[in-house]
């Protein structure tokens, strides 16, 4: 086969591309996820081979532990940089891409693309299987070492020095534990606050949990360095219902477990896993990277979540997503101890999509309640992820009850942002016919925070064109909206809003009925703006 013939594939910890074609690694992962329950046993067999004998924790508790939180890591993102520490979603739509476009191929060049994770177990997959030439791009050996060697010690430091510098620890009873993100819920208070507190449907629910005496504290977690100078200044001014981390992070468990980490397991494990079969090889490689990296801080807040619930005599927790890790951690307290109540919101998208391992008894790890947007979202629950129909309730999400408190401005028409050049160059075209001039209605434009660093280009001529401005906060209830598939989109529809989704993938992303989205579907802007202009031809549902 001549050189001409040489085709490029390049990998990097999300895509494959090739020709002119890119596959998605963390595209459907039902069946990754399916295939992973097949190691199930593996995985609990790799637990048994770890604990030693101590005072600090029990045997079946510590296996618990471990047997969850690293399949916990298995479905969810690291989100270190550089680490080497790959979700089995990405692994298993690499192996059989790779395979599929390497079967038959004489002549290939592979590039690794390691920007933003160390994938060496795609290179080492590539080279024991097909021995073939690897190049490297942003290969980075000194951070790629460094993270690979230290970034567990890394992490349990940064909270030392976190807990020593806020050390403080609550003591008084109350009966609720809210959980949601500080980076995105402590400023704005959009998901745990009054709009959900006073709704009645809620009061309701809080009671049917046993909880009469509403007494109640939100935990606003932050798990990444950034701004650590205006979190620690937020930290002194909160209110007295707010919590940090930081007051649940026990130092005296912290310090502890660093003196006697290696008298409660094995960090250094080693198994006899052949290469026979790469899957159970992959599993039993991050096993490895989870118990030396992960473990430790796991520990320390799992432990300190104990005392802390000792303490505070809590009774219910209520989160804003099943996929949080504080979530995690009061579910693994809940099927250890048995003393609490667990219920969480749907902040993540719940699709066909959804990244978890199906209900099984060798996955108990679920909530005593999962509240969920709408009907079709329960059944998807029930049918394909075998949640008993019990666990699951239909309930408005707090952000939705949100923007129902906020006032309504007629005349608006809200554009929503996710990044899409599609979506930028039609307001370009609609600038360009003359249709944004003299509209009678006030024309505004939403980016995602994401997008000022990466369309930076688009926003700066966005703000250049006449008839619309370019906002960073929404503060209101416009009277129309139109989006590709933001989830501020399907909102601000639950809110009121005569909302316009112009991305067929929306149904699927929010799984909305055929009915509803043939009222709210249109194929582009310009459909859109000569609808509005026709004058309310809007079906509003």
């Amino acid at each position: 086969m001549g050189g001409s013939d040489k085709m490029n594939v390049e990998v990097d910890i999300v895509s494959i591309k090739y020709k002119n074609e890119r596959i998605d690694l963390t595209d459907n992962p039902y069946p990754s996820l399916k295939n992973l329950e097949k190691y199930l046993d593996l995985i609990i067999e790799l637990c048994k081979g770890v604990y030693k004998n101590n005072n600090l924790i029990g045997r079946k508790e510590f296996e618990n532990l471990l047997y969850y939180s690293f399949l916990y890591y298995l479905v969810n993102w690291d989100n270190i940089y550089h680490s080497n520490q790959v979700p089995y979603i990405n692994w298993y739509n690499f192996k059989n891409s790779i395979d599929n476009i390497l079967k038959n191929r004489e002549s290939i060049e592979v590039f690794l693309d390691y920007k933003y994770l160390n994938i060496e177990i795609f290179e080492e997959y590539l080279k024991e299987i097909y021995s073939i030439k690897i190049k490297r791009k942003n290969k980075n050996i000194l951070i790629d070492y460094f993270i690979k060697h230290y970034h567990g010690s890394l992490i349990y430091l940064m909270f030392l020095i976190r807990k020593m510098l806020m050390n403080k620890n609550i003591n008084e009873n109350f009966s609720v534990l809210f959980s949601t993100d500080y980076n995105r819920y402590f400023l704005n208070k959009r998901f745990f606050g009054t709009h959900l507190f006073n709704y009645e449907p809620f009061k309701k629910l809080v009671r049917d949990l046993g909880i009469e005496d509403f007494n109640y504290k939100i935990l606003y977690t932050k798990y990444n360095p950034f701004n650590l100078k205006d979190y620690l200044l937020n930290f002194y001014k909160k209110e007295k219902e707010e919590l940090f981390i930081e007051e649940i992070l026990d130092l005296k468990i912290g310090l502890n477990l660093i003196l006697n980490i290696n008298k409660i397991y094995r960090k250094n494990i080693d198994f006899n896993i052949e290469k026979e079969d790469f899957n159970k090889y992959f599993i039993y490689r991050m096993f490895k990277i989870f118990v030396k990296h992960k473990l430790p801080f796991i520990l320390w807040i799992y432990l300190s979540v104990k005392e802390f619930i000792k303490n505070t005599n809590i009774k219910v927790f209520i989160g804003d997503s099943e996929k949080s890790f504080m979530s995690h951690i009061f579910n693994l307290y809940k099927i250890n101890e048995g003393m609490i109540k667990t219920v969480v919101f749907s902040h993540e998208l719940i699709n066909k999509n959804y990244a978890v391992i199906p209900v099984s008894n060798k996955n108990r790890l679920i909530p005593d309640l999962k509240l969920v947007w709408n009907e079709n979202i329960k059944k998807l629950l029930i049918q394909r992820y075998n949640y008993p129909p019990e666990k699951v309730l239909v309930f408005p999400d707090p952000r939705f009850l949100y923007w129902r408190g906020m006032p309504k401005r007629e005349k608006t028409i809200l554009l929503i942002s996710q990044g899409s050049p599609i979506f930028y160059e039609q307001v370009f075209e609609l600038s360009k016919e003359g249709v944004l001039n003299n509209l009678g209605y006030k024309v505004l434009f939403k980016p995602h925070p994401g997008e000022y660093y990466i369309s930076k280009s688009y926003i700066e001529k966005l703000k250049n064109l006449k008839g619309i401005k370019v906002i960073d906060n929404l503060n209101f209830i416009p009277e129309y909206a139109v989006t590709m598939t933001s989830t501020l989109g399907y909102e601000l529809l639950n809110a009121g809003s005569k909302v316009y989704f112009i991305d067929e993938k929306a149904r699927e992303i929010f799984l909305i009925d055929d009915k509803l989205f043939k009222k709210i579907y249109r194929r582009n802007l310009k459909e859109v703006f000569c609808e509005i202009l026709d004058t309310n031809h809007y079906i509003n549902a």
